[in-house]
């Protein structure tokens, strides 16, 4: 998921871009190496088998490289990413919002 502060998301609607159009550039541009990829997981990220994943459709094959130079993208593909605009509050609008929040 990417969050976009409205301001953002209002000058790439007036460039003309679609919601499609960016997440697609951002897949295709959000990258690291593998190296680097590797160097952030996680303890628990080291015990999933990424390659069973990969075979069922969950992940994308590109992360079971061995190719330690190899750019892997670091947002989810355009079908399965969400790109929103979030609204920004105010310090008076935080305690109305935080009982709307509660009640859901």
């Amino acid at each position: 998921m990417v969050v976009l502060s409205p301001l953002v998301a209002g000058i790439i609607a007036q460039g003309g871009y679609s919601k499609q159009a960016v997440k697609e550039y951002l897949f295709q541009n959000a990258r690291l190496t593998a190296a680097e990829f590797r160097d952030q997981e996680s303890d628990f990220i080291r015990k999933i088998d990424l390659g069973k994943l990969a075979a069922e459709g969950r992940m994308l094959q590109e992360y079971c490289t061995t190719d330690l130079t190899q750019m892997l993208p670091i947002i989810t593909p355009p079908m399965r990413s969400s790109l929103l605009s979030a609204a920004i509050l105010r310090e008076t609008d935080l305690p109305q919002y935080a009982k709307l929040r509660a009640i859901r």
